[in-house]
């Protein structure tokens, strides 16, 4: 087990994708214009960051 600095982030390591999705456009990008319209809980974050990259 490794150890950390309590209190620090841990990240994760970048999931593995599959080729198709190596290929793929994200189209739920907003430099690409995507934009949240509705959403039916702001429980996490508000809804703007669903798109976030």
């Amino acid at each position: 087990m490794a150890s950390h600095t309590p209190g620090a982030p841990v990240f994760a390591p970048p999931a593995e994708l599959p080729d198709w999705a190596l290929r793929s456009v994200d189209l739920a990008n907003p430099r690409l214009g995507a934009k949240a319209i509705a959403a039916s809980d702001d429980f996490f974050a508000e809804v703007a960051r669903m798109l976030n990259p």
